[in-house]
This record gives structure tokens, C-alpha cells and sequence, in this order.
């Protein structure tokens, strides 16, 4: 991940404990505060190009995109969904592939952690009773 590779480089460490510090965040910490700003500087200018193809799209057909969702593993970041609908000027929220699946009640908490991580997978798996 780009966000995973400038924490590296800027605090000097390994990928891999970069990688720990991101998932162990807190956000008022010296380490949280450095991990905000290497994810601002990394999708600020996503959004940005986003939100004027959205802006062209709309003006070009006239109605409104109702509804963004957002899924892959960046949505896990504790602060993601409130940036990500700050610099869009809009609604987001985060996908929850597993919202139709049958599955045990003790594996609420665990399923919706990780339903960002696994929607192309869970995609692909279901494809096939679709077509069947």
C-alpha cells in the first residue's frame, strides 16, 4: 500500500512495521497524527479528480449519483469514510458484501471488520448461483 511505504520511509522502519503501526492506530498519538497526514497527502488528489468526474457526469446528465460506495482495505482506516465523504461533499459509505449472506451471529463484529477486504472475492464466489 502507498500508505503503508510512506509511513515506512518517513518513521525509517520495515514495510511490515509500518505496516503493524498503521493497524495498532490511535488517532491523537504522534504516530496517529503522522499516519493522518501521509493519508491525506495520498488521496487528497484522488478525491479531488473524483469529485470534478463526478461534477462533469452530473452536469452532463443531468441527475444526481445517489449513492457512493466505497470497499478494499483503505476503508478500514478508522477516519476514512469522514474524509472520503468531506472532500467528495457528500455521503459515503462503506460496503458490506456480507449483508445478504447467512452466517452465525457470533461472527457480527469479525465479518464486518473485514467485509471491506473481501467484496471482489465474495463477487466472484456468488457469481456462480447467479448464473445458475
Amino acid at each position: 500500500s502507498f500508505v503503508t511505504s510512506a509511513l515506512a520511509k518517513e518513521k525509517n522502519i520495515s514495510f511490515e512495521s509500518a505496516e503493524e503501526l498503521k493497524h495498532m492506530y490511535i488517532a491523537d498519538t504522534a504516530d496517529g497524527l503522522l499516519i493522518n497526514k501521509i493519508m491525506l497527502a495520498t488521496f487528497e488528489r484522488v478525491f479531488q479528480e473524483f469529485k470534478r468526474v463526478l461534477h462533469q457526469y452530473e452536469l452532463r446528465t443531468g441527475s444526481p449519483v445517489g449513492r457512493i460506495v466505497l470497499t478494499g482495505g483503505v476503508v478500514s482506516f478508522p477516519e476514512f469514510q469522514a474524509f472520503a465523504s468531506y472532500m467528495l461533499d457528500r455521503e459515503v459509505e462503506i460496503t458490506n458484501p456480507f449483508a445478504k449472506i447467512a452466517y452465525p451471529a457470533y461472527m457480527e463484529d469479525t465479518l464486518v471488520s473485514i467485509a471491506p477486504l473481501f467484496t471482489v472475492a465474495l463477487g466472484a464466489a456468488l457469481q456462480s448461483f447467479e448464473t445458475e
